[in-house]
């Protein structure tokens, strides 16, 4: 049985909005990205409502394996988090327990051969 090969990425073969990525205890990859979010709190959190939604630029990660990813909780309820650093350790906690495997890359669908007969000489 042939040995699974691994290749190193490197920056230019992640996207662009991938700040870093931990290796889960599986093997497989937890990405932290930066991203922009809607959100209707003011940086004071809940309680304090903006007078209406604006966006701002934030942090979440997803996990490659699991699928799981990370958001700043149920008081906010937005869709990532404000500050880098909380995001890191939440992503960086993750990939500590996750022992989930990386999903396969499915193979591309193979061409039937139409047309071709077997002929005699």
């Amino acid at each position: 049985m042939a040995e699974p090969t691994t290749t190193p990425t490197t920056a230019a073969d992640r996207p662009a909005d991938v700040i870093t990525r931990f290796l889960n205890l599986g093997g497989s990859v937890t990405e932290l990205h930066r991203t922009r979010f809607t959100t209707r709190w003011t940086y004071s959190g809940p309680p304090y409502a903006a007078a209406s939604p604006y966006e701002i630029n934030g942090y979440t990660w997803r996990c490659l394996g699991c699928a799981a990813y990370g958001r700043e909780g149920d008081d906010y309820n937005d869709p990532g988090w404000r500050k880098l650093h909380e995001a890191r350790q939440d992503a960086q906690d993750h990939a500590a327990y996750c022992r989930a495997m990386p999903r396969p890359v499915p193979s591309p669908p193979r061409r039937r051969l139409i047309g071709w007969r077997g002929g005699r000489g």
